[in-house]
């Protein structure tokens, strides 16, 4: 199972990165600017076929795609070169993968608001009047080995509708009865995929130091709109999620220097292999918001003025056409290889932490 999700992982980390480098590919041919070799995945190259000045490879790690174009160093103006095309085009240029997977997130979240739409963020925007395409119902997250819960084989990913009869509609429900009936037989209907059981089982008692039936809930519903709201919704999701992924990417860095911590809000690739492991039960949607999640973190974190990233790139290049003097390939070089060294260190660094969190 987790082979699967690591594989899981590479092919959307590949797909969103494919689809961020496609951005600058596009609009560079749009501005003029040669591209030498479109790429999906990472060299060694397997194979390559050349059409006019582009050479379109298929590579042997599977981790996205690049796009190198005619002379990317600013000091470079021989005619069809990135540093030739104007401080317009070079803007478009490098913001355009930030836009292909800002749209990438769009996109997602306009095709749950229309056919069912979980929970995402806190607090989260909806306009209009939705309809329930699942009403409210607790979610099993979790379930404790050696439980209650594990006796009767509840499984992650299943509704506990009622105990003894009273319906459950939210998480504290479901506490307040098993707290209620702590030590006692109850009777739960269970939902598990999309067949409804009935089971028999003794909570925990009173004196328990564990949760009375052992699992972790969650209240989950799938809000349905129309058409004109389910678009402006899904734009105020995504502005939500551009805020919350730049608070945490403050929030990591704050805490590193800090207190040298690293938030259970930001993750890494352990992270989010443990992540997509936890909602792959859950269903479509659930994977869907990871996905979405993924994407405007890739954007929001390119689109940071920081070296070796997009919006690091265009501020060197903003830098040049204000002053109006040209910076050297050489210093050029210096500054985007010392980002890219710090952007590793961080990674290690987050890595570490989920790491760490794994075995606590």
């Amino acid at each position: 199972m987790t082979l699967l999700i690591i594989v899981l992982v590479i092919l959307v980390f590949g797909l969103l990165v494919f689809v961020h480098e496609l951005g600058h590919f596009v609009v560079a041919k749009r501005a003029g600017v040669e591209v030498e070799e479109f790429g999906f995945g990472f060299p060694p190259r397997l194979v390559g076929v050349q059409v006019g000045p582009t050479i379109y490879s298929l590579n042997w790690i599977p981790l996205g795609g690049f796009v190198r174009m005619k002379g990317e160093s600013l000091s470079d103006l021989r005619p069809g070169t990135f540093g030739a095309a104007s401080f317009w085009s070079k803007t478009r240029i490098l913001f355009a993968g930030v836009t292909m997977n800002a749209a990438t997130t769009y996109i997602v979240l306009l095709y749950l608001c229309l056919t069912g739409l979980p929970p995402v963020i806190a607090n989260q925007v909806s306009i209009g009047h939705p309809s329930y395409a699942q009403s409210k119902q607790v979610m099993v997250l979790a379930v404790e080995p050696g439980s209650p819960a594990a006796a009767v084989s509840l499984q992650q990913g299943d509704l506990v509708l009622s105990g003894d009869g009273q319906a459950f509609t939210s998480e504290d429900q479901l506490m307040a009865f098993t707290k209620h009936h702590a030590g006692q037989q109850v009777t739960l209907r269970v939902s598990h995929q999309n067949s409804v059981r009935t089971l028999q089982l003794r909570l925990r008692p009173a004196s328990a130091k564990l949760g009375f039936l052992g699992v972790t809930p969650f209240q989950t519903d799938r809000l349905r709109y129309a058409l004109g709201p389910a678009i402006a919704t899904a734009a105020g999701i995504t502005v939500q999620l551009v805020w919350a992924t730049l608070g945490a990417f403050i929030g990591l860095i704050v805490g590193l220097f800090a207190h040298g911590q690293v938030s259970g809000e930001v993750t890494g690739p352990v992270g989010i292999v443990v992540l997509l492991k936890n909602v792959v039960n859950l269903g479509l949607a659930y994977v869907l918001i990871v996905v979405a999640s993924i994407s405007i973190s890739l954007a929001v974190i390119n689109a940071l003025p920081l070296p070796a990233l997009d919006g690091g790139r265009w501020a060197l290049t903003a830098a040049s056409w204000v002053a109006r003097r040209r910076i050297s390939e050489r210093l050029e070089t210096a500054i985007n290889a010392t980002g890219f060294a710090a952007l590793i260190l961080l990674m290690l660094v987050v890595t570490f932490f989920d790491i760490k969190r794994l075995h606590q």
